[in-house]
């Protein structure tokens, strides 16, 4: 049987078409096909399908349209468990898993193979990613999730024509992108390329001035760093374009950053000893000053891109794309801590896609010192690609992923029901070196080269002005300096998103979500820090960091934040980070 969702969803049981009625129980399928393998709860389902409109006979009506998917497709393809339902399929049955084997494979090849591969996964789509359930809120995130992952293929490919030398006959095709995706600056970088390279340099420096234009009046944004030095290249003569440049790899990337200073504190180490292999895995955490941002660009990436410009809180409006009027980024210095969905189950099923994609280009290894772990061979042409991922099912928390870390008294953080909880009562007190309550889990492997990591989270209870921040966080070896995208709520800012990268790098999106995900990646030592709004991928921006570092979720308060008199409540969920060439204590997950 083959199941296809890179287009409309079908099934085939041969070469014959298998009948899927209802809009509902195709939904239920295509939910079950993104956990392809795995055990989806129903209560998971029942939230996914239904969110706040759920019925009361939600469960019957559950059971009743799988129990019609089971007609359909056999017993043997989908099982009931005691806490759900999982569907059973070879991995080569299913489009999507075929299209990431593919993208995978394209990793070590040489431009010119590399591009062939490349455009034999995208011959697999056959139109916008489950496009027939697009009214299906329950499918929108995931959809949206696969559909930017066919655009970032799709550059891909023409990243690597380029680099084989095809010029001239890519200036209709990327035209034909950018028509269609007017924001999307990698593809404007890819077509003054190709016009400089093709002989027309005057268009070349026409579709920079363009651009300029675009994104000036649009959305009061500066052309990214690559198409400035693209231009400058080309005005000065620059042989090196003249054949290959080092390939930008994010879409999008800031123009103005903020003047906001950060101090980072002094770090708490904690040695962790692993089956005989010492590692050191230091938790620290950071100031973020209450300085006024001057102008922090925050790029949406995605196929129409939501930007939003950080500004002095005082009177400022956003303007029309921004998301929300922005408050002026603020950091404080608290242990890391961590955050999870009970619901967006369908986001976790496309990271991995997603991720092995973006960790395509040729991953170099930092050149600073790595901890003191046992060493895994890299290779700068074939990187090895690893996912670790947790769903938190069952109890304890996995000791083959995390490390924890706790500060302050009165709270506590457990495992169950498939969220990692952390649960701050009346009476939680800061306390420790930074004067705070909370904590985080950090991963035992440490990743010196590229990366892409999730975590979805849920404000289960949740009063206002909290002082909590929910954070996914990176931690740079070899003094733990922490960068993180955060989810806040704060007696002076407010209800916020943020991302904080290094002094004078991030923002804050005024925005009141109880539910999302955060997502941190780096890619040619670049980190972005991003959270999801409206199935949109929305970014603070990128600074340079290619020091190794560990992963980490947690929760916890401001530094001097006051006891508790209302209880906080956050989970995590679905938590995954796929690296190049992770450097892990034997035993730890990642480490085979």
């Amino acid at each position: 049987m083959e199941f296809r969702i890179l287009g409309p969803l079908d099934v085939l049981d041969g070469e014959t078409p298998v009948e899927i009625a209802g809009s509902k129980r195709r939904a239920v399928l295509a939910l079950l096909l993104l956990h392809a393998n795995e055990v989806v709860r129903t209560e998971r389902l029942v939230d996914d399908l239904w969110g706040e409109q759920t019925p009361r006979n939600a469960s019957a009506a559950l059971h009743s349209h799988v129990s019609r998917l089971r007609k359909a497709l056999g017993p043997e393809v989908l099982a009931r468990r005691e806490w759900g339902y999982v569907l059973r399929a070879d991995e080569e049955s299913i489009d999507l898993r075929r299209f990431e084997r593919l993208v995978a494979a394209a990793e070590s090849l040489p431009a010119r193979e590399r591009a062939l591969k490349l455009a034999e996964a995208l011959k697999l789509w056959r139109g916008p990613a489950l496009a027939d359930l697009a009214s299906e809120p329950s499918l929108q995130t995931a959809s949206a999730r696969l559909d930017e992952l066919r655009l970032t293929t799709l550059e891909r490919r023409i990243d690597a024509d380029l680099e084989a030398g095809r010029n001239a006959e890519l200036v209709g095709e990327i035209e034909a992108l950018i028509a269609a995706n007017p924001l999307r600056e990698h593809l404007r970088w890819q077509l003054i390329l190709a016009l400089y390279r093709a002989g027309r340099q005057a268009e070349a420096l026409e579709v920079y001035r363009e651009t300029r234009r675009l994104l000036t009046e649009e959305l009061g944004l500066e052309p990214s760093p690559e198409l400035r030095e693209l231009e400058k290249a080309i005005l000065r003569q620059d042989p090196a374009i003249a054949t290959t440049v080092p390939l930008p790899q994010s879409p999008v990337q800031p123009s103005r950053r903020s003047r906001r200073r950060g101090v980072l504190l002094a770090l708490l180490a904690l040695a962790l000893v692993g089956l005989g292999v010492g590692a050191a895995f230091a938790f620290a955490g950071h100031e973020r000053s209450h300085r006024t941002a001057h102008a922090t660009s925050v790029a949406a990436l995605s196929n129409t891109p939501t930007v939003a410009t950080t500004t002095t809180p005082a009177r400022a409006t956003s303007p029309a794309h921004v998301v929300r009027q922005v408050q002026r980024p603020r950091h404080s210095s608290r242990p890391l801590r961590h955050r999870s969905s009970k619901r967006s189950a369908t986001q976790v099923g496309a990271a991995a896609a997603t991720t092995a994609a973006a960790l395509a280009t040729t991953d170099r290894p930092a050149t600073t010192s790595t901890p003191s772990a046992t060493t895994t061979r890299r290779s700068t042409s074939k990187p090895k690609i690893v996912t670790i991922s947790d769903h938190f099912a069952g109890n304890p928390i996995d000791g083959t992923i995390w490390y924890q870390i706790h500060q302050g008294t009165g709270w506590s953080l457990s495992q169950h029901d498939s969220h990692l909880e952390f649960t701050f009562p009346p009476g939680t007190a800061p306390g420790g070196e930074w004067n705070n309550y909370g904590g985080h889990v950090g991963t035992l492997c440490v990743f010196p080269g590229n990366f892409d990591a999730r975590v979805e989270f849920m404000l289960v209870q949740w009063p206002a002005a909290n002082w909590i921040d929910v954070s996914l966080w990176t931690f740079f070896k070899p003094n733990n300096q922490g960068w993180e995208a955060v989810r806040q709520s704060s007696p002076q800012w407010g209800e916020q998103y943020g991302g904080y990268l290094g002094p004078g790098h991030g923002g804050s999106v005024a925005l009141d979500d109880i539910s999302g995900t955060l997502r941190l990646t780096r890619r040619s030592g670049f980190v972005t820090a991003y959270f999801l709004h409206n199935g949109r991928w929305i970014s603070f921006g990128s600074a340079f960091n290619a020091r190794p570092t560990v992963i980490a979720v947690g929760a916890g308060s401001e530094q001097n934040a006051p006891v508790r008199r209302d209880q906080v409540v956050v989970d995590f969920d679905n938590f995954t980070v796929t690296a190049a060439n992770p450097i892990c204590p034997p035993g730890a997950q990642g480490s085979g």
